[in-house]
């Protein structure tokens, strides 16, 4: 390809969960000024990424999580008040994933539910180390631990 057409990239290592239950290690492509979640939640149906050196264009909708470390475990949003829940999420493949979901607080949207039942087609959980981006349509049922 011709450098000049080439668009700036981070590359972030990642373990993705696809919609049929198999695990990948891969590296992906984030566009500068973007997030894993912002590529995530786009509307292109193939997402780039590099696995065992090997190109690959992911279906975005065969993409059931997203894994990446994250050193800190959370790292924004420390000093709001954070609503947070430890929750089991299963999904439609059989894993379990768990960690917690954190969002502000609002008298009209305090529960999990509310939280889970927003517009967006996924959701953060965060692990001790590492954060999940959950595709919504993956998910089979998430179960509230404490």
């Amino acid at each position: 390809m011709n450098a000049a057409l080439r668009l700036p990239v981070t590359q972030v290592s990642a373990d993705l969960i696809l919609g049929n239950g198999s695990a990948h290690s891969v590296r992906m492509y984030v566009p500068a000024g973007q997030s894993i979640e912002d590529v995530l939640a786009s509307s292109s149906t193939f997402i780039p990424a590099t696995e065992r050196d090997e190109f690959r264009l992911i279906a975005r909708a065969a993409i059931a999580c997203v894994t990446v470390a994250s050193a800190a475990g959370v790292e924004a949003g420390n000093d709001l008040p954070l609503e947070r829940r430890e929750v089991r999420v299963f999904l439609t493949s059989g894993q379990a994933l768990e960690g917690h979901l954190q969002f502000l607080p609002s008298v009209l949207r305090n529960r999990t539910a509310d939280h889970l039942n927003d517009a967006s087609d996924l959701f953060q959980l965060f692990g001790r180390r590492c954060r999940h981006y959950i595709a919504k349509r993956h998910v089979s049922y998430v179960e509230e631990l404490s």
